[in-house]
């Protein structure tokens, strides 16, 4: 693996403006800086929120035959679709793991009930909310990290990506946030978990990353509890207000975690 300096990896993640931050260079490398010896990922966190950096504009999406989602919520599933998807033969891991919580209606304690799954918004484009839940009031938009990709046999992608993509997400549904929570209560997979007419009532939408009890997320975060290495990586978490949920890769079952360190 190559050593950087930190400001070689802020240089290579700044060199690519027009891209969404969490598909730049940098967001998922494990390591430390060759010079200052701190985490890659904290001092890009520490970056990110001196910009602070820009998570989403048109100009992202300049040249590119894609569409934002503009007037109505146009791309959820059926129970007819989820069957279709649950059947695909590609056999994605995460993909898979997702779906059959939805098909299963599973219910996490800190998120609530899964019930909708891969929301494009951006035609022809891989801008996917892998889960939506519902809890008390509140949707959760939700990135979930899974098992290595078992087409690139990559491991799972680290804490900072994870936070980044779901922040951008929510960056992208705002100025249509209202449409949204309006057709999400009557698509037909709200109409399947919360009955006909749907009892689903949204007061409020808020971000999550649900990762496994393995690999570079989570001992990134469990590093967030037991050191003082990534304080700006914590106050980045805080600042998108994101909550960061750990599941058991053997059981799917949510793990009791603690709550983020103060600043």
């Amino acid at each position: 693996m190559l050593s950087h300096t930190e400001i070689e990896t802020i240089q290579q993640f700044d060199d690519s403006p027009e891209s969404f931050p969490y598909r730049r260079k940098g967001v998922n490398q494990k390591g430390y800086s060759k010079d200052t010896k701190r985490p890659y990922i904290e001092a890009l966190a520490e970056h990110i929120l001196s910009k602070p950096v820009v998570l989403f504009s048109d100009e992202m999406l300049k040249g590119k035959k894609t569409r934002v989602l503009k007037d109505k919520f146009t791309n959820g599933h059926d129970e007819q679709a989820l069957d279709e998807a649950l059947s695909d033969s590609s056999k994605d891991g995460e993909k898979m793991m997702v779906r059959q919580w939805v098909k299963d209606l599973k219910v996490f304690p800190s998120l609530g009930k899964c019930f909708e799954y891969e929301l494009n918004l951006v035609a022809n484009k891989k801008t996917n909310i892998d889960l939506l839940t519902y809890r008390e009031g509140v949707i959760y938009l939700v990135e979930v990290k899974g098992s290595k990709n078992r087409k690139s046999n990559s491991e799972p992608d680290g804490l900072l990506k994870a936070v980044l993509e779901i922040a951008t997400y929510q960056e992208m549904l705002k100025q249509h946030l209202a449409t949204f929570k309006e057709q999400v209560t009557v698509s037909p997979m709200a109409k399947r978990a919360f009955g006909e007419p749907t009892k689903l009532v949204i007061k409020d939408v808020r971000l999550a990353v649900l990762i496994p009890n393995y690999g570079p997320a989570f001992e990134t975060w469990q590093a967030l509890g037991n050191t003082s290495e990534y304080p700006h990586l914590i106050k980045l978490i805080r600042t998108y207000g994101v909550e960061v949920v750990v599941y058991d890769a053997t059981t799917f079952d949510e793990i009791t975690q603690s709550p983020l360190p103060k600043d």
